[in-house]
């Protein structure tokens, strides 16, 4: 059971059930209080073998290392985060991504997990990460001609390769919002409860936050949404129409969340990086993270 001292009181996580528990009633004075963000996200590597135009993930040639991330997330751990997802880019293009995943389940409490096209998942690939990651994230970007025309690779054969990801651990279906996708949410939706899914994922596309239409379109699918699984807006598109959950009424933005790129930064997330703190040899991610929070 992994603790967590918060503003708001205890929080215990489990990661092998995913059980969260608040004891509100405990009052966690300043000095106890934990340091690191609730969970931390990594771009592993900026490379990806899929060009979709609307893709904001940088373009520039960058790696991190697995002694690195071992490193930041052992870190991390010792200052109360509870989970870690690695993403890019595409994760499986880092030729180190199963012993990451495992030296970190090894070494900490964390809950690991990762966000793919899913395409280069293979059952030896499967094998190796079993046991590691509590949880994988598949992009799903519409269903049939439009998922095809999209990214480029067979609707049939990424069908086939979430039901290996489904022997990984539990997995989620995240699904870009925007003009090709918007009418196919209840296709997806579909999709998401026949292959196992337990949550799917909303990921409004910058471009609807200027167009009311499909705005309303998605905020009206939601409202009527009977879900018999976990529906899930990204918090870079929450709005008045798109709201999202927040678990503790007093955390912060940079308490709750933080990112690191591909070339070793703190950032707020993988879509805004504005502002971008190196993480500098023999100083470690926290203290990167502190010099974040001090910008902001």
């Amino acid at each position: 059971m992994k603790i967590r001292m918060t503003q708001d009181g205890v929080h215990l996580f489990n990661r092998n059930n995913g059980i969260n528990v608040l004891l509100d009633e405990v009052t966690v004075p300043v000095q106890c209080r934990s340091r690191a963000p609730r969970f931390v996200s990594f771009a592993l590597t900026n490379l990806c073998d899929l060009a979709c135009s609307y893709c904001y993930a940088p373009k520039h040639q960058a790696m991190l290392s697995r002694s690195e991330v071992v490193d930041w997330c052992s870190e991390l751990d010792r200052n109360g985060c509870v989970g870690v997802g690695f993403g890019g880019g595409e994760p499986t293009l880092h030729s180190h991504l199963p012993e990451i995943c495992c030296d970190i389940a090894e070494r900490t409490e964390m809950c690991v997990s990762f966000t793919t096209h899913g395409h280069r998942i293979t059952e030896s690939l499967a094998d190796r990460l079993r046991g590691a990651v509590n949880f994988v994230r598949v992009s799903v970007d519409g269903t049939q001609e439009t998922y095809e025309r999209l990214r480029g690779r067979s609707f049939e054969r990424l069908v086939n390769k979430i039901q290996i990801v489904s022997s990984i651990s539990k997995f989620g279906i995240n699904l870009v919002v925007n003009d090709d996708t918007i009418n196919e949410l209840g296709d997806v939706h579909a999709l998401s409860i026949d292959l196992g899914a337990s949550e799917l994922l909303l990921l409004p596309d910058v471009s609807i936050t200027n167009n009311i239409l499909l705005q309303r379109t998605l905020s009206d699918w939601i409202s009527r949404s009977t879900s018999i699984i976990q529906l899930a807006v990204a918090d870079h598109g929450a709005s008045d129409a798109f709201p999202i959950a927040n678990p503790f009424s007093s955390e912060v933005r940079s308490d709750a969340f933080m990112h690191v790129n591909a070339s070793g930064e703190v950032t707020c997330s993988s879509y805004d990086q504005a502002i971008r703190v190196p993480i500098q040899n023999g100083l470690g991610i926290m203290d990167a993270i502190s010099k974040y929070r001090g910008k902001t």
